[in-house]
């Protein structure tokens, strides 16, 4: 006689990258062959975040040295449908702006000269993490068209194609 048992499970989100051993046994005192009595099934969970990012001061033109602070909104998105870890951003600001306050709100900002990181750390599936960053435009400042850059990072992420963005204010 065959006796056959269904196990179902789930794989939550925060699990690590790593091949997991599932073992099973069946034990009768009648059995005369004990050596076919163990099986494993040995799954490997792969970690699929991705994290995406996109940047907007909401601002066309900008005017130099018109005494205005602008801020610019960075949202990082894991999409999932695992965690994404060791998430980190990083904005290539221009120089010709005047940097004001960078906030987070989940990890550490770190400044360094004109550009700034963020080490978001851990991000869950859906979770949106906004970072605004304040600037004004001396009036020194050229008319041009200045691009602003970020990008993120995750070793988790299978889909680069979402990982930078930029704004492009032009300055009269």
């Amino acid at each position: 006689q065959v006796v056959t048992i269904t196990a179902t499970y789930t794989v939550g989100a925060g699990i690590e990258e790593d091949t997991y051993t599932n073992s099973v046994s069946v034990f009768s005192p009648d059995d005369d062959n004990p050596d076919n009595n163990t099986d494993s099934d040995d799954p490997e969970v792969n970690v699929n975040g991705d994290v995406s990012i996109s940047k907007t001061d909401g601002e066309a033109v900008v005017t130099a040295g018109d005494g205005v602070t602008y801020t610019y909104t960075i949202l990082v998105t894991n999409n999932g449908p695992s965690n994404a870890d060791d998430v980190v951003v990083s904005d290539d600001w221009p120089v010709e702006f005047t940097q004001g306050t960078v906030t987070s709100s989940q990890g550490t900002v770190t400044e360094t000269g004109t550009d700034f990181t963020v080490d978001v750390g851990t991000m869950a599936p859906d979770q949106v993490v906004t970072i605004t960053a304040t600037y004004t435009v001396g009036a020194g400042i050229e008319e041009d068209t200045y691009t602003n850059s970020v990008s993120v990072f995750s070793p988790d992420d299978d889909n680069p194609d979402n990982n930078t963005d930029s704004d492009d204010p032009e300055v009269n």
